[in-house]
């Protein structure tokens, strides 16, 4: 036993086999391949050191190892961008085909749109062509691929649809983990820019979902770094098609799962998406994109509320009841008639919420403090001028007029924490309304609604659900 523990332990220890850089063979190869998915080494030197120790006005002088670190990383530095005339045309003079591989490689992966460099260096590397081998002769072949212009917008032009993207991979000699870096970035947001200018309303829901999920299909494939890279212009054409009909749920959920992890959740970080609807504006040209990026609110507003009565129906001693309240608040969800919608659980439904939010993105808040049950959970809805607090037991539901002189009275949306106490004991303000889940409630309620209002209530009135 103690003669295979011994073995064992050779064979685990760090001097049985080689770290990679001890290959040579390994590290040859991977210099001589110089596929764009293979990650650079990351020197130990910091790199405001290495520009220190070296002089990289005199590529000339410098060492081997020190030449290749240039080459690779200076376009990360626009500083330095007096130095790569030198740097370049040394690089032509000494004709190296390793060093120049590691120039396209590092085109291809630290590419940047509208950034002067690249021009430099996709020219230089045109020139070299003929000596860089494959998969840059097939994909020169393939796309004008060092044109900094036109060269992100043909390769997003041969991304979109699966069937082309296999066939221009397979022509240019390319794998799909192949496809990450900055000109891959670039080539996915100058898709989203076509598609943004050109898209028009689905002719049906089916035909903007197939696009949509082609859309994210493609996003996947290409990675996190890409889709972070392009999330405002992503968002914008993933929510354009919704301005005038509804998507099916689960594609909406999924939609909106990906864009609350992305870029947040539009009701705590609403300066955020203001910003973000701006410079869609400014910069993209896209002049309706606060009106576009409205249409996630609105699916926000629409999941909160039916989430929140999904929670209580699972934690209630009273679904019939329930079942009356949900009936009655969905009439004027579905009618597009509420604003906004915030909810706070007690700790009876704050576990499945959390479950939830892990799938939705969803954020919620919680009702504490002394006097607060545990199963005491709150909706806060904004229907017209009215904020309602619906409330998850018989507690009167409460109604504020959301005016400037009601400011003080009026409960925040958003927040993270309410004492249950204070919140259900809030009053006061101009047409401030208590009522209680007594009698013919609904019909007291949708009379206030629409005498505060002007906003009739239009959802079903069915005998068995209440007796109107």
């Amino acid at each position: 036993m103690a003669g295979l523990l011994a073995v064992s332990a050779k064979i685990t220890s760090d001097w049985a086999m080689p770290r990679p850089p001890q290959i040579r063979a390994l590290a040859k190869l991977t210099r001589e391949w110089g596929a764009m998915g293979i990650d650079e080494r990351v020197d130990a030197e910091p790199w405001h050191q290495f520009v220190l120790r070296v002089n990289p006005y005199k590529p000339s002088e410098l060492a081997r190892r020190d030449l290749r670190r240039l080459a690779s990383e200076i376009w990360d530095h626009p500083d330095l961008e007096d130095c790569v005339p030198d740097l370049l045309r040394h690089c032509s003079a000494i004709a190296k085909r390793t060093l120049d591989r590691r120039l396209a490689r590092a085109y291809w992966n630290r590419f940047k749109v509208g950034v002067p460099l690249f021009v430099e260096l996709g020219l230089y590397c045109k020139s070299r062509q003929k000596q860089l081998g494959s998969p840059w002769s097939e994909l020169s072949h393939t796309i004008p691929i060092w044109d900094s212009e036109l060269g992100p917008a043909r390769l997003g032009d041969r991304l979109l649809r699966a069937e082309d993207r296999e066939a221009f991979l397979a022509m240019a000699n390319l794998r799909v983990q192949d496809l990450s870096g900055g000109f891959v970035d670039a080539a996915f947001g100058a898709l989203l820019k076509s598609l943004a200018a050109k898209q028009n309303v689905p002719q049906s829901r089916s035909v903007g979902q197939v696009e949509g999920e082609g859309i994210l299909s493609l996003g996947a494939s290409l990675g996190e770094s890409t889709i972070k890279a392009n999330a405002e212009l992503l968002a914008y054409v993933l929510l354009k098609p919704w301005i005038a009909m509804d998507p099916d749920d689960a594609y909406r959920d999924k939609v909106m799962a990906l864009l609350l992890d992305r870029l947040g959740d539009p009701r705590t970080s609403q300066n955020n998406w203001d910003t973000l609807a701006e410079r869609l504006s400014r910069i993209q040209g896209l002049r309706d994109a606060a009106e576009v990026l409205r249409v996630l609110h609105q699916w926000i507003t629409e999941k909160t509320v039916r989430l929140f009565f999904d929670l209580i129906a699972r934690t209630t001693d009273r679904p019939d009841q329930w079942k009356e309240r949900r009936a009655f608040w969905e009439a004027y969800l579905d009618n597009k008639f509420v604003e906004r919608a915030w909810f706070a659980l007690g700790q009876d439904a704050r576990g499945l919420a959390q479950i939830a939010k892990s799938s939705h993105g969803l954020l919620f808040g919680r009702v504490g403090g002394s006097g607060a049950a545990s199963s005491q959970s709150v909706l806060l809805m904004k229907i017209g001028d009215l904020i309602v607090a619906e409330w998850s037991d018989n507690g009167r539901a409460r109604f504020w007029v959301d005016a400037a002189e009601n400011s003080r009275f009026l409960p925040k949306f958003n927040s993270k924490y309410y004492e249950g106490q204070t919140l259900r004991s809030m009053s006061g303000g101009t047409g401030f309304e208590a009522i209680a889940h007594q009698g013919k409630w609904y019909r007291k309620f949708a009379d206030h609604i629409a005498t505060t209002t002007r906003i009739p209530y239009k959802g079903p009135r069915p005998v068995s659900l209440w007796g109107w």
